[in-house]
């Protein structure tokens, strides 16, 4: 773990947060941010600590502090220090991105919905190895969850965008609106099985293409078999 960057023991979750001072050998220094009580343990009872959106956290701004909220959907991380890198909002107004080292404390929400929406994410896997080193993320990190939340930004913005009919957003085509009904309503069903029978002309091979297209976007290992008369291949 980066030194400066905040933890959690696991054995001692109620002193709230930590930040992690040094390492020596398999321990590591630690100082809560509540009470800056400073002790030492084990490094297999320390876990990274990782900051929801929408968590409340005291900033260090110069020779003071200021109240902020998290804002950031996915976390960085600053390269020559191994820090996350938070988007966060100050009371204040201003805005930007703010490393956790700067970070000196969290109060305790309120409200029990807010506690229960900004739970914190700990990087709970132990070191492995000579080298120390981790595997990929984990389905339940903080890594993996931010960008979850990003693809799901993205997926509900585009479904906003061509109302429901994702496969128009990359569509080489400028469909009818009598195409873009049909594609809609076949797309609102939860079990999608229609028989298109338009008359000629009216663009069926639009429709099935819009469908297919949104379907594949939504779930790319689907396969699709696709049987015309020998003249109708090239098309």
């Amino acid at each position: 773990m980066a030194t400066g960057c905040l933890v959690t023991v696991t054995d001692l979750q109620s002193e709230g947060l930590a930040r992690l001072v040094e390492e020596r050998g398999t321990f590591m220094v630690i100082r809560f941010l509540n009470s800056g009580a400073q002790m030492t343990q084990e490094t297999r009872l320390v876990a990274r600590y990782a900051l929801l959106p929408g968590t409340r956290v005291t900033v260090q701004v110069g020779e003071g502090k200021q109240s902020a909220v998290i804002t950031a959907a996915k976390l960085g991380r600053d390269a020559a220090s191994g820090l996350l890198v938070y988007g966060h909002k100050r009371d204040d107004g201003l805005e930007g991105p703010l490393r956790e080292d700067a970070i000196i404390g969290m109060p305790a929400p309120e409200d029990a919905v807010e506690q229960l929406a900004t739970a914190a994410f700990n990087d709970l896997r132990p070191p492995m190895g000579k080298a120390h080193g981790v595997g990929g993320p984990d389905p339940w990190g903080p890594q993996t969850l931010g960008a979850r939340e990003q693809v799901l930004a993205w997926r509900d913005a585009a479904w906003q965008l061509t109302g429901g009919v994702v496969g128009l957003a990359a569509a080489r085509v400028v469909p009818l609106p009598h195409q873009l009904i049909t594609a809609r309503r076949i797309l609102d069903d939860r079990q999608v099985r229609f028989l298109l029978a338009d008359e000629v002309g009216l663009g069926k091979t639009i429709e099935a293409g819009l469908v297919i297209q949104s379907l594949l976007a939504i779930k790319p290992t689907m396969r699709v078999l696709i049987v015309v008369p020998g003249a109708l291949i090239s098309q």
